[in-house]
């Protein structure tokens, strides 16, 4: 019989001695904010859709999109929208700009939030519901 735990513990020394104490300290702290992040995420339901280069639907699915607060790494006193389910990886935006875009006039005439626009033949678009997600910010906001 295997013993994962004993392979799993062989593995991490292996990685360890091959990496040496400060890279494989710092990957363990970006595992360790990789794990804090998914746990204080909250997902949204979401609408992707992708279309062709000629601008012809291919597909719309229901999925889900969780986003996290969080401070920016190279300005620490701003927070951070991150959608870790985005289409291009890279959706974020300053958490007290868009709320305050959201609670405006666009956001007044808008029902959905558009994560990430989407680019015919290219990427996807991904929204989700308007309401829930202001909320979400705004209650998010006011416990920072």
């Amino acid at each position: 019989m295997i013993n994962f735990k004993s392979l799993i513990d062989e593995l991490e020394a292996q990685t360890a001695a091959r990496l040496g104490p400060q890279a494989y300290a710092a990957r363990k702290a970006q595992q360790a904010l990789a794990e804090a992040r998914e746990a204080a995420a909250t997902v949204f339901d979401a609408v992707e859709s992708f279309n062709y280069a000629d601008g012809t639907n291919s597909y719309i699915r229901q999925r889900s999109a969780r986003f996290v607060i969080e401070p920016r790494a190279q300005d620490n006193p701003a927070l951070v929208v991150r959608c870790l389910d985005g289409i291009a990886g890279h959706e974020s935006w300053y958490a007290h700009d868009l709320l305050a875009v959201l609670c405006g006039r666009f956001g007044a005439e808008k029902t959905r939030f558009v994560v990430c626009g989407g680019t015919n033949g290219r990427y996807a678009e991904l929204s989700v519901d308007m309401a829930p997600f202001r909320d979400w910010l705004r209650g998010q906001l006011a416990q920072a």
